[in-house]
C-alpha cells in the first residue's frame, strides 16, 4: 500500500513495509536506471536472437520432413512398380513367352518357323566367304613380308 506521511519528502516515494516507512529516492529507483534499461535491452535482444534461431531450426526441420515425405511417396511408387513386375515374372504368360523366345518351345499343334533377318543372312554369307579365303598364317605372312615373300 502506498501512502506518504508528514516526514516524507516530495522528492521521494514512500512505501509502507511492516508498519514502517521506507523511502527510496526517485533518482536511485531501479526501474529508471540506465543500467537496468541496458540489461533489459540485452535480454530482449537475446530473446529475439533465440526466437530467430528456433524459427530457422523449425524451418529446416519442416523442409527435411517435406523432403522425406516426397521420398516416401517415390519409394511407394517404386515399390508398387516392383510388385507389378514381380507378379508379371511369376505369371504363366511370362514363362510361356520366355520358353518361346529362349528355348524355341512351341505349344502342341503349333509349328516353329524361324525367319532369318537380312543382316543375319549377310553375316552368315560373310563368314562363309572368309572361311574360303586363305588361312590366317598366310595372310599374316603377306601382311609383314609382302605378297611375294
Amino acid at each position: 500500500m502506498v501512502y506518504c506521511s508528514d516526514n516524507c519528502d516530495p522528492k521521494h516515494d514512500c512505501f509502507s513495509f511492516n508498519s514502517s516507512i521506507l523511502t527510496i529516492p526517485m533518482e536511485k529507483n531501479l526501474i529508471y536506471s540506465k543500467y537496468f534499461i541496458i540489461i533489459l535491452l540485452a535480454v530482449f535482444i537475446l530473446i529475439i536472437v533465440a526466437l530467430g534461431k528456433e524459427s530457422y531450426r523449425h524451418y529446416i526441420i519442416n523442409r527435411e520432413i517435406d523432403d522425406l515425405e516426397r521420398k516416401i511417396e517415390e519409394l511407394k511408387k517404386s515399390n508398387e512398380e516392383l510388385i507389378i513386375t514381380r507378379e508379371y515374372f511369376q505369371s504363366q504368360k511370362f514363362l510361356e513367352e520366355e520358353a518361346r523366345k529362349k528355348l524355341n518351345l512351341v505349344k502342341a499343334g503349333e509349328t516353329l518357323i524361324i525367319v532369318a533377318s537380312k543382316q543375319e543372312e549377310e553375316l552368315i554369307e560373310f563368314i562363309q566367304q572368309e572361311e574360303k579365303k586363305t588361312p590366317n598364317i598366310i595372310r599374316w605372312w603377306e601382311y609383314y613380308f609382302g605378297k611375294h615373300g
